[in-house]
């Protein structure tokens, strides 16, 4: 997974480099699969998503202005999602891929009871990549380590910190593998592709 991952950011034609972070004891082999060179450095991720990030926050050169966070749980980020997302950062300062919820959402309660029914109309399911200026994403990493606070996504994080993060429509196809069934699906959609 992290192979086509890697391989769709390189066909987006926007970066200037890929920083990879993998568990402890996994960058030789993550280079073998990914041939690190000059354009992808291999740094060893945390124990959280968050931390993870912070680590290959802290291996760009400084010379980096705009930073793009991406899963490789999501191996089929198109490389026009992917250039959309950072258009609206270079514009906005921030952006995030938005996909509308389709399903009446009920919030509820630890016993299982529905306390409300939650307009869908101001919902929206989110995806990677996620990008933002350097700067802000920097920022909200140091808040975030100096308050103890663990988010899911850098737009979390960066909310905190009160910047407004655009959302720009995601890609149906931009899937998460997290389940057996997610892999199943990923491998009806590399069929249809080929």
């Amino acid at each position: 997974m992290i192979s086509w991952t890697v391989r769709g950011l390189r066909r987006a034609g926007v970066f200037e480099g890929i920083v990879v972070a993998v568990p402890a004891g996994w960058s030789e082999r993550a280079r073998r699969i990914l041939g690190a060179g000059n354009h992808l450095k291999i740094v060893t991720g945390g124990r959280t998503r968050q931390d993870s990030v912070g680590n290959a926050l802290k291996a760009l050169p400084p010379a980096c202005r705009l930073v793009a966070v991406h899963d490789a749980a999501r191996p089929f980020a198109s490389p026009s999602l992917i250039r959309r997302i950072v258009r609206a950062a270079h514009a906005t300062g921030a952006a995030i891929p938005a996909l509308p919820i389709e399903d009446t959402v009920k919030r509820v309660n630890v016993g299982g009871d529905v306390v409300a029914t939650v307009p869908r109309e101001t919902l929206t399911r989110v995806q990677t990549p996620q990008a933002a200026r350097r700067d802000l994403l920097d920022r909200a990493h140091a808040r975030a380590r100096r308050r103890r606070v663990q988010a899911t996504d850098e737009s979390a994080l960066l909310e905190g910190i009160g910047v407004r993060v655009r959302t720009v429509p995601g890609d149906a196809a931009n899937i998460k593998i997290t389940t057996p069934g997610d892999l199943k699906r990923a491998g009806r959609l590399l069929a249809a592709r080929r």
